[in-house]
């Protein structure tokens, strides 16, 4: 998949044999689990803080921690098992920041976070997913704002 150039090479007409899923909910009726993909997961072994206090937990950066879209992938049973039935993701688009709120290029998913084939594999493993052999689909939802884009890159131009 070469990385598009232009919207105008955006092609949304259905995928050759390609299966697509029909949701019975409204949407409405979703119990959305909304997730910072670099916050979400970083695939590292991170030990449980085992006491009955409030834990400070570990500290994150004011950066790139690590998340990836993969690592939503392969924990999608744990949040369709808290009953939720969509998964709201924070921009993946590139960005200079980990919470993806100051997208730079909406054409592209930001490598730090994955590539399109993550994003593939993941909207494939919510739609087919299954609870206890039961289908369990899930709806992925991208965080587009259009309104907070970052526009350092034109000369002249400050941040915002």
């Amino acid at each position: 998949m070469p990385d598009l150039t232009s919207i105008d090479e955006l092609d949304l007409s259905p995928r050759a044999g390609k299966q697509y899923v029909a949701f019975d909910r409204e949407f409405r009726e979703e119990f959305i689990y909304f997730l910072l993909v670099d916050r979400f997961h970083d695939g590292k072994n991170h030990p449980v803080v085992n006491t009955t206090s409030r834990s400070t937990g570990f500290p994150a950066p004011d950066a790139f921690y690590g998340g990836r879209i993969e690592w939503i992938t392969k924990n999608l049973d744990y949040i369709a098992n808290l009953g939720c039935t969509a998964v709201w993701l924070s921009p993946i688009f590139e960005t200079n920041a980990y919470h993806g709120y100051d997208i730079t290029n909406y054409l592209t998913i930001d490598p730090r976070f994955g590539s399109k084939q993550d994003l593939i594999d993941l909207v494939d493993a919510a739609h087919s997913f299954r609870i206890n052999g039961k289908p369990w689909p899930l709806r992925i939802i991208l965080d587009v704002v259009i309104n907070t884009t970052l526009c350092a890159s034109q000369p002249g131009i400050g941040t915002g």
